[in-house]
């Protein structure tokens, strides 16, 4: 082929996102009253701040030197942390503080996870009998990556070659790729422990909390926490165990006991099809819980509310729930879903509840 002439036009259109999200809270209290660290309203500095209580100041300062073997996987920044962590916890208690490696523990969490509702009443009596150590604390750290880019080449034209041939032609080009990535770590130490039921959805895509709070042993400790009430249109999901009409405590509900309401949730799966359903035992005895504003309100069958099938499949999904003084009250843990009797389906939420 030989060209005599042409006339071609040609475009490109290129596309590219990056976001990264990174959170990271601290909590720490003494004795019964829970203590929650303020968030600044504006990004904090690079170096890292500790604010003791009063007591902590009072008390003598306390060196330690850590040992190289139990934090030879630890980054700098992370050994200085775990220095602050050591330190902080020796001086509001007096004892120390022995850190493992993630992986050390991989296969226990594991394993807690599968537990089933046998183990579930076990750990809850044991945690009902187990002494306070009198001091918690709590730290959370997630970060996520995304990364978007697309490019589109489009041409078009027309040439004529030397034997007089005259042809037109088009031509279009489309690559494309994303990557995603996000970790979680947790660390919780004393009477820190998660408090995660499940809200199941029925009017609504996600939960709501208000601003009114009523008072209800979360925990199954014997003692009362200050929990937020859900808006219309979610509830939370109950077994009344005792057969009396009432949520008596978080043992009536799916995660408090061990932070993982959907796993607790799968052990009633009798035959085993990765739904609770009309087909397990368990599916008339579940409860929604609704609730006023002073916590009490009706327990309604799954059936009332239209749940014909509780999805046990989960993902994460870090949410913060903050009231309008930018307090946070609560955070989305993960989310899986049910479906209706009518075919369409809801939302279920994992909610750790800050108390």
């Amino acid at each position: 082929m030989r060209i005599e002439s042409a006339k071609i036009s040609a475009g490109a259109l290129h596309e590219e996102v990056q976001s990264s999200v990174t959170k990271e809270s601290l909590e720490f209290w003494v004795g019964d009253r829970r203590r929650r660290a303020p968030e600044p309203a504006s990004p904090p500095p690079a170096a890292d701040k500790l604010s003791l209580t009063p007591q902590a100041q009072a008390s003598q300062p306390v060196s330690k030197t850590l040992n190289v073997d139990d934090d030879q996987q630890l980054t700098p920044r992370d050994r200085l942390i775990a220095d602050i962590l050591r330190s902080m916890i020796k001086a509001l208690t007096g004892r120390d503080l022995k850190l493992f490696s993630p992986s050390d523990l991989a296969d226990k969490i594991a394993q807690a996870q599968q537990s089933s509702a046998e183990a579930t009443a076990q750990l809850q009596q044991a945690a009902a009998q187990q002494p306070s150590a009198g001091f918690g604390l709590v730290y959370d750290h997630y970060e996520s990556h995304f990364e978007s880019e697309a490019v589109s080449y489009s041409a078009q034209g027309t040439v004529k070659t030397a034997d007089g041939k005259e042809i037109q032609f088009s031509v279009q080009l489309n690559m494309s790729r994303e990557f995603y990535t996000e970790n979680r770590e947790t660390l919780r130490l004393g009477d820190a422990k998660k408090v995660d039921p499940l809200v199941i959805n029925f009017d609504g895509n996600a939960a709501e909390l208000g601003d009114t709070k009523f008072q209800f042993d979360l925990d199954s400790d014997g003692r009362q926490e200050q929990i937020a009430v859900l808006k219309p249109g979610s509830g939370l999901l109950a077994l009344d165990k005792n057969g009396d009409g009432v949520v008596n405590n978080g043992s009536e509900l799916f995660g408090p006991a061990s932070g993982n309401g959907f796993a607790e949730l799968a052990a009633y799966d009798e035959d085993k099809n990765g739904f609770i359903d009309e087909g397990d035992s368990i599916y008339n005895k579940l409860r929604i819980w609704q609730q006023d504003g002073q916590g009490k309100g009706q327990l309604l069958a799954l059936g009332a509310k239209n749940v014909g099938a509780i999805y046990l499949g989960h993902v994460s999904t870090p949410f913060t729930y903050k009231n309008a003084a930018n307090v946070t009250q609560g955070d989305v843990v993960s989310t899986g879903l049910f479906l209706r009797e009518n075919g369409s389906a809801g939302t279920v939420q994992q909610i750790d509840y800050s108390v």
